[in-house]
């Protein structure tokens, strides 16, 4: 016959379970919230250069704009001479 496990083994053998399922549990809590730290940091960043980009389509927008007056202005000025 095959020896069985006695109730104290069996409790052991439970006991050591349940502390690895509770250690496996604080590590995936602590990396789900570092990645959710990290997501955080990404989504800041990304709205930072959203808001670079968008600062740098107004500027060339003016500039754009500015080197058209000029070329305007100069055209009319050598029209009237």
């Amino acid at each position: 016959m095959a020896d069985h496990p006695s109730n104290g083994e069996w409790y052991e053998y439970r006991r050591l379970v349940l502390a690895e399922l509770r250690r496996l549990d604080e590590a995936l809590q602590s990396t789900e919230s570092k990645l959710l730290e990290e997501l955080k940091e990404m989504r800041n960043d990304q709205q930072e250069t959203n808001n670079a980009l968008s600062a740098l389509q107004a500027k060339a927008g003016l500039l754009g704009f500015m080197a058209g007056l000029i070329v305007s202005v100069v055209s009319l000025l050598i029209k009237m001479d």
